[in-house]
Parts: C-alpha cells; structure tokens; sequence
C-alpha cells in the first residue's frame, strides 16, 4: 500500500539535506513523498525527485553578514516565532494529502499538534541520538565520549534535569 508521507523539514541546510535522502528512499519503496521547507530549498528537494511545499521564512535578510544570529535564533525560539512558524506550516500542509508527517526538530512544535488535528500519525526524525547508549554521549553535551559507564551516567544526568 503507498502512502502519503510529509516531511517538515524546516531549518538550515543541515536540517533540510538529510531529509531528501530519507524522502527519496521512501519513494523508491514506493510511497508518494512531499517534503515541507524554505522556499530557498525549493531546488535541492525537487532535484531529488521529491514534491515540494515552501515556506517562506520568517525573517530574510539581503546579506547575511547583517543577520545577528543569536538574536534570530532567540526570536525563532520564542513563543511568537514558534506561532509563526506553526502558521507557516499550517498554510503549506493544509490542504496536501498526508498520510504519516515526518518531522525534523524545529517543526516538531508545530508538527504535533498538526497531525493530531488531521488524524495522521506523526514521528520525530533525530540526527543524533537521545536515547542513553554505552557507544556516544548525549548529543546535546557535544562530541566528547567518556566511555560506556560516562556516556550512560551523562545520558541519564542530562534526562533528569
């Protein structure tokens, strides 16, 4: 049976490139896939055969020298940029056929509550892992390793706070 999978993969180059690797293998098993990104990501998804639904950003700049990065990642994060990226997301979404939606971090927030309205299905996609393992450390403490014991105790600490 082929299914309708959405991909919401908002957020830089990093965030958006992995995604249209997993994209293009579940059309190669046959399901019909569309992936949700900036618009300046239109080229990329659609070179690897993918469907694609934009987004236009929430603040776009004519040189990115100009951009203060802290300051738009604190303005993205707060509970305004969340709303207007949940619009954003909403708008594209709206009327595309989903079947199952995929979502990349930053579209979890707004991802959820999505799916729970249309009655679908929905999974986080991760880069790291975030699950306790003896071989890596939590991937939000960095690229250090303290061994299986250290990495477990770290996963573990950094969970219960």
């Amino acid at each position: 049976m082929m299914a309708d999978i959405v991909i919401a993969a908002l957020g830089s180059h990093g965030d958006v490139a992995p995604l249209t690797g997993v994209g293009a293998r579940l059309q190669q098993a046959g399901h019909r896939v569309t992936l949700t990104a900036y618009d300046r990501f239109a080229s990329l998804v659609r070179s690897c055969g993918i469907g694609f639904r934009g987004v236009s950003e929430p603040r776009e700049s004519s040189d990115e020298a100009d951009v203060d990065v802290t300051g738009a990642l604190f303005q993205f994060l707060a509970p305004q940029g969340m709303r207007s990226l949940g619009t954003a997301l909403l708008t594209a979404l709206q009327d595309t056929p989903t079947d199952i939606l995929l979502l990349s971090p930053f579209s979890e927030l707004a991802g959820h509550p999505l799916a729970e309205a249309k009655g679908i299905p929905c999974a986080g996609i991760r880069f790291q892992p975030y699950s306790a393992t003896a071989d890596f450390p939590p991937a939000t403490l960095g690229g250090w390793s303290a061994g299986p014991t250290g990495n477990r105790l770290a996963s573990r600490a950094g969970l219960s706070w």
